[in-house]
């Protein structure tokens, strides 16, 4: 029978050859490292378009909604508008064709369309947002059943469509 000493030192055998064996191998693996990227020298992957008079639809509106808004049926968009830092609400009614000012956002609004009763409910406008402290801007349509899809990108406020009317 063996007793503690020879099995401590059993243990301790096996310790020490074990880890010469991970120093071994873990001095055989090479780790390849990434370069760093310069985001400076990267293209953004949206076209800015100076022309704010073209109205692009996107895919999820069909086309024959282009040629309904130009009857202008709804008169108002109806918009919320949040300050992330003081944390109020502030809706504001717009008319198709005119701006309105809320905190330092100039909000024009070009047109508006609800879908038929027959066909699934959708909501949008196509909106031009200003603001007036900086040059981050949106211009685009905005939809309510889809926020995320078309939503204005801003450090203080956030912006949304509520209805058409």
């Amino acid at each position: 029978m063996e007793n503690g000493r020879q099995k401590i030192n059993k243990l301790i055998l096996l310790f020490v050859a074990l880890s010469i064996n991970n120093f071994a191998y873990a001095n055989e693996i090479e780790i390849d490292i990434a370069p760093l990227l310069n985001l400076d020298d990267i293209a953004p992957s949206y076209d800015e378009s100076e022309e704010e008079d073209e109205i692009n639809v996107p895919d999820i509106i069909p086309e024959i909604i282009a040629e309904e808004i130009s009857d202008g049926d709804m008169e108002f968009v109806s918009i919320g508008v949040l300050n992330k830092v003081t944390a109020q609400v502030s809706l504001v009614d717009v008319s198709v064709g005119s701006y309105a000012l809320s905190y330092d956002l100039k909000i024009f609004a070009k047109a508006c369309y609800v879908s038929l009763p027959e066909e699934k409910r959708m909501t949008a406008a196509y909106l031009v947002i200003d603001d007036l402290n900086s040059e981050n801007d949106f211009s685009g349509w905005m939809i309510k059943s889809l926020p995320s899809v078309s939503s204005m990108e801003h450090s203080l406020y956030d912006v949304w469509l509520n209805d058409c009317y």
